[in-house]
């Protein structure tokens, strides 16, 4: 388990959170792990993320943020990223 750190993302409604995806290059790009939902929790849109994969991960190669209904999604159809970091 590590952190993430996020900064300038965007308020959301309440109806809404952010939730990570974890690449992992053992497994299908079309199916990347849920990483966990999190808020914004700093004012200035900053925020420090536990990384919380629900399966295992052999070779993370990128991670990326979208924003989904509030109870967050099992597979993303990732029309709204808000962040992408490469490895």
């Amino acid at each position: 388990v590590g952190y993430m750190t996020f900064s300038g993302l965007p308020p959301l409604d309440p109806d809404h959170r952010f939730q990570l995806w974890i690449f992992d290059a053992s497994r299908s790009e079309r199916t990347p792990v849920d990483g966990g939902l999190f808020d914004v929790t700093g004012p200035d849109g900053t925020t420090v993320v536990p990384i919380d994969p629900k399966l295992p991960i052999r070779e993370a190669k990128a991670f990326v943020v979208t924003v989904e209904e509030r109870a967050g999604a099992v597979v993303s159809d990732r029309q709204h990223i808000v962040a992408i970091a490469g490895l």
